[in-house]
């Protein structure tokens, strides 16, 4: 989820614009979370690296927020509910697959939300296929779907259709777009 030039400049981690804690604007996931954070170079919010999937060595140096790829691509701009699901989908999708097998509450604590905003994260994530969540066990447990499932449902939340990526991430509220 990032906008770059055709040939994207490249710049070693270490010389990233990474934001300090004093940032004026909270990443778009609403949560106070130590991760890394980059800033939007259209309009200054701080956001974590970990909810727009960007790591590496190396990462473009150019990159938007979502209400700017939203407001740039999509000609709108909707309510922070809508960002915030959508980074906080994003969120859990790289913490689940990094785990691979664990219980909910652990993936549901990782991403630093309440939990019923949590749960609902994880049901969007388990819609898409990216994950199964067995619900007989107890506590209940996620593992990561067969890599086809995980790229299908990768390919839709980080894909460049904006749109189709916050339904994904927010099945039962639709914006109007």
């Amino acid at each position: 989820g990032f906008i770059a030039s055709s040939e994207p400049e490249l710049v070693p981690k270490a010389e990233q614009n990474v934001v300090n804690q004093s940032a004026t604007k909270l990443c778009e996931c609403l949560v106070a979370h130590p991760d890394e954070t980059r800033t939007c170079y259209q309009c200054k919010r701080a956001f974590h690296i970990a909810c727009y999937e960007l790591e590496g060595d190396l990462v473009p140096l150019v990159a938007k927020c979502l209400t700017c790829q939203a407001k740039d691509t999509l000609g709108i701009r909707m309510a922070s509910f809508f960002y915030s699901r959508l980074a906080l989908a994003r969120r859990a999708a790289r913490v689940a697959y990094r785990q691979k097998d664990e219980q909910v509450m652990w993936l549901i604590k990782r991403l630093g939300c309440n939990i019923s905003k949590g749960r609902s994260i994880v049901k969007a994530i388990n819609a898409l296929g990216m994950v199964h969540v067995d619900k007989d066990a107890y506590p209940s447990r996620f593992h990561v779907a067969e890599e086809r499932s995980w790229q299908n449902g990768r390919a839709v939340l980080f894909g460049s259709n904006l749109e189709r990526a916050i339904n994904s991430a927010t099945p039962k509220a639709r914006p109007r777009i």
